[in-house]
């Protein structure tokens, strides 16, 4: 007797809109569990306005990136666009590749063709968004059109934040079908290259790290103010702004106008295979964000064993306990924004204890927990499937 095939194990098809560097260690996770298969397909390699260089070969997992156009219409908020993605093939490639499950990030035309699919074939849908009730306030009417079509007709929800979920809990989505599966990062892979990183440190000269988009929801106008008030006590720190973005040149004016030329450093964009070495550098971390999703630089900084001060408008905040691991303070507020950070500087045994909580924190992001979260799902989703 010939021996009997394997059973063909559930395909989930997760569509994503590009190839973010911090996404691809969950893709990986997925793409190597035995009792899942799963096929990412992308809408476009990379949006025009990212800068970070994504090596093909580091593509393990199976994907597609689909042919298409994008268009960048001005967002009607914080001077940036937002990006809108038509794939043509979508259907047709939903079509060929036959899932069990469609896994679909937020509300786009994307989604609204994947919903499409699942209502002519019965494939089940699950919604995956890291939408807060604060950034909710920047969809546009055709997303909130789409928002609504989706949600209800949904078998079940992926939030990438506590804000998220309830979020998603606001918008109609039963509570018992939103799971909790926030951003990930490779946190033993970050805590070993910041150890091996050929830094040495100055105790007399602190190094305070923002990482991040010059753009105006990231708040570094705010921080620029902040820093500026410790000059007199702390002449000594300097502030190392990593990353790039169109307010570049109206931030380098602020910080010359401020006096603080000699010390704040604009190191431009760095490639995420190379930001350890910045962690390695850093004393301390800060995101004075007006807005974030989620924040996974906070991840970075906490895997880093670098003390964070967060913005509690960003959606990692949720995961963090203001004065026990951190210091979540509003960013408008510059003056507790300055008293946060003299605190910190003046205070080794609360850098220390901030640090060693803030490692156990990172701990939950790691790429195979949150794919446990998504594999769990899909596999309860496809076992719900009526036959």
């Amino acid at each position: 007797m010939a021996p009997s095939s394997p059973p063909r194990r559930p395909r989930a098809v997760i569509l994503n809109n590009e190839i973010m560097p911090y996404r691809i260690p969950l893709f990986q996770a997925l793409g190597e569990r035995s009792d899942l298969e799963t096929v990412v397909v992308f809408s476009v390699f990379r949006s025009g306005e990212r800068s970070w260089h994504i090596d093909p070969a580091s593509l393990t997992f199976p994907h597609r990136v689909l042919p298409g156009i994008s268009l960048h219409p001005p967002k009607s908020y914080l001077s940036e666009k937002r990006s809108i993605h038509l794939n043509p093939t979508l259907f047709v490639e939903l079509v060929r590749l036959r899932p069990d499950v469609i896994v679909a990030y937020e509300f786009s035309v994307p989604s609204m063709t994947a919903l499409l699919y699942s209502r002519i074939t019965g494939c089940p849908y699950l919604v995956w968004s890291e939408c807060t009730g604060i950034s909710d306030r920047h969809l546009t009417r055709g997303q909130r059109w789409t928002r609504r079509i989706i949600i209800p007709r949904a078998q079940g929800f992926f939030g990438t934040s506590p804000m998220a979920c309830r979020n998603l809990v606001s918008l109609g989505a039963p509570a018992d079908r939103v799971a909790e599966a926030p951003q990930v990062h490779q946190v033993n892979w970050i805590v070993q290259q910041v150890a091996e990183a050929p830094v040495k440190k100055d105790p007399s000269k602190p190094v305070i790290l923002f990482v991040g988009s010059l753009i105006e929801r990231k708040g570094v106008g705010l921080l620029l103010e902040s820093f500026a008030r410790l000059s007199a006590e702390h002449s000594a720190t300097r502030l190392r702004i990593v990353g790039d973005g169109p307010l570049r040149k109206k931030l380098e004016k602020q910080t010359a106008a401020l006096g603080l030329r000699d010390r704040v450093d604009f190191r431009g964009f760095v490639e995420p295979a190379d930001i350890p070495f910045e962690y390695a550098l850093a004393d301390l971390f800060v995101l004075p964000s007006l807005e974030d999703t989620f924040a996974v630089v906070v991840v970075e900084a906490m895997a880093s064993g670098v003390p964070v001060i967060c913005s509690p408008l960003a959606g990692v905040s949720a995961y963090l306990q203001d004065g026990k691991d951190s210091f979540v303070a509003d960013p408008n507020d510059t003056a507790l924004w300055t008293e946060r950070i003299e605190r910190l500087l003046n205070d080794r045994a609360l850098q220390a204890q901030f640090a060693e909580r803030g490692r156990e924190i990172a701990m939950r992001f790691e790429a195979e927990s949150v794919a446990e979260i998504f594999a769990v799902e899909i596999l309860r989703t496809c076992r719900r499937k009526p036959a």
